[in-house]
């Protein structure tokens, strides 16, 4: 009995170790490229009207990111604004 308790007590530890990314833990840096955004934070979920960003939800939280249109290469960040009021 002993040991089942001892397994299910490293089981509990290994599990709180392993919780996902909050949205405020995500280091999203200006001049990070749309490219590497997506591959971060998967597709997103809607985009500006107006403005060229997009919005993404991680944790059920919104990040909005605006880019600054290069023509000579990959959009890249120009702003983020993190939504965690959800």
């Amino acid at each position: 009995m002993k040991r089942v308790i001892t397994i299910m007590g490293t089981f509990m530890l290994l599990l709180a170790g392993c919780k996902s990314k909050q949205a405020t833990e995500i280091d999203i840096k200006i001049g990070t490229t749309r490219t590497e955004i997506i591959e971060m934070l998967g597709e997103p979920i809607g985009s500006l009207s107006g403005f060229y960003g997009e919005i993404f939800e991680v944790d059920g939280s919104e990040i909005v990111v605006y880019y600054d249109v290069r023509t000579d290469s990959d959009a890249v960040v120009s702003d983020v604004k993190i939504n965690t009021t959800k």
